[in-house]
């Protein structure tokens, strides 16, 4: 069967190997002079200049690869490569993981126009320009079969491929006997919820996992594989399980731990789940453990503007907040919760609740508290109202002769 990409796309393949051919040519160059002919070893600027074009050649075959990296999410992998490869088109770009991933799984692993770029290499080392960890981390087990000696390989590429489901990878890993498996495979399975690898390496490996494993699926909501850990593996977990769990608002992985295992939580899960607005989570731990919360608790829903979550802790818990409710009610312009904290709580605020309004040009706020506070604001937050161009704060700073004082740093 004729291959679509044989005629759609071979001038595509033929001038993204043209530099790698334009490459090759350069070593050849080199091989040949030094090599075979010993005098070039002492002709210094014969040799700079060879190494020069080299260098070159190196640097604009990896900008083309970066600049792929960059466009294949908005363009597509045959619409961003032609465009890349145009005059038009700048020459470096950085590039972060995501869309290097993107390159692994849309371009350069296509296994034809893999081993379309693979014929014109013999001058370049793969693994130079293949990565085992990202095909690995793709799901791109024919570039690891075909190159399998010409790369290089590490515990991360169990680890890439157990973390993103690729029970493939995880299996010619293990069947071809490559070095480098740690308990992170494990445990990476485990956060990520793929229950079949974590199977898988409990059966043919010996390494394990750690407690690591039951605190990241506890964080990530995968209440089967924290069964599943807890009735086959004898690691157990940590405190970090309840309090990720809460920190997540996964309740029905709080209920199941709290009934089933020992660790407990700590102070941590009540705060956060105050802080990330978990209400059910907040009452079951209030009723169920004896670990109670701190004052992060109210500052925080105070800061994400949980006002009912915030009325709650105020009756039902004793722990209070601190200054800081007031200072991030101010700063997040909850004015409700603001003039409720006044009414209701003795803590006040510090100087950062009216340098934050003002740097935030919440007017609103910031008259408040100049009119129903006495710790006033300083110069810093005067500045930043001037450096983020807040006319109207500027403006009643200057009609009620408010300057500031050198009272808080940031």
């Amino acid at each position: 069967m004729k291959n679509p990409y044989e005629e759609k796309h071979k001038a595509l393949l033929t001038r993204i190997t043209s530099s790698v051919v334009r490459l090759n040519e350069v070593i050849k160059d080199i091989n040949a002079h030094l090599v075979e002919n010993e005098k070039y070893y002492d002709d210094i600027t014969y040799t700079s200049k060879i190494w020069t074009g080299y260098n070159k050649r190196v640097e604009m075959i990896n900008a083309k690869r970066l600049r792929i990296h960059a466009a294949i999410e908005e363009k597509g992998p045959v619409n961003a490569v032609e465009n890349i490869l145009s005059g038009s088109s700048p020459k470096r770009m950085r590039i972060d993981s995501h869309r290097l991933d993107s390159l692994f799984s849309s371009v350069l692993c296509d296994r034809y126009l893999f081993e379309n770029i693979l014929q014109y290499c013999d001058g370049v080392k793969t693994k130079d320009w293949t990565n085992a960890i990202l095909a690995a981390r793709a799901g791109n087990l024919f570039v690891l079969q075909y190159r399998d000696n010409a790369l290089k390989y590490n515990a991360y590429v169990f680890s890439e491929a157990s973390a993103n489901g690729h029970l493939p990878i995880v299996q010619w890993c293990h069947e071809t006997n490559h070095r480098g498996c740690t308990t992170d495979a494990m445990d990476y399975a485990a956060r990520a919820g793929h229950l079949h690898i974590v199977k898988y390496l409990h059966t043919h490996r010996r390494e394990g996992c750690t407690k690591r494993a039951m605190d990241f699926a506890a964080l990530k909501g995968h209440l089967d594989v924290i069964q599943w850990l807890h009735e086959n593996r004898q690691e157990g977990c940590t405190t970090e399980a309840m309090n990720c769990a809460a920190f997540s608002g996964h309740l029905e992985i709080v209920q199941w731990l709290d009934k089933n295992r020992k660790e407990g939580c700590t102070p941590e899960a009540m705060d956060s789940a105050a802080a990330n607005g978990h209400f059910a989570i907040v009452k079951y731990l209030h009723k169920n453990r004896r670990e109670g919360c701190s004052t992060k608790a109210m500052d925080l829903a105070a800061k994400n503007g949980h006002f009912h979550i915030l009325k709650w802790l105020h009756k039902n818990r004793w722990e209070g907040t601190s200054p800081q409710a007031m200072d991030y009610a101010a700063q997040s312009g909850h004015f409700d919760i603001l003039v409720w904290l006044h009414t209701n709580r003795r803590e006040g605020c510090t100087t950062k609740a009216m340098d934050w309004a003002a740097g935030h040009g919440n007017l609103k706020i910031f008259k408040w508290l100049h009119e129903n506070r006495n710790e006033g604001c300083t110069i810093h937050g005067v500045a930043e109202a001037f450096r983020q161009g807040h006319t109207a704060i500027m403006q009643f700073i200057q009609e009620n002769g408010i300057y500031g004082v050198h009272t808080f740093h940031v």
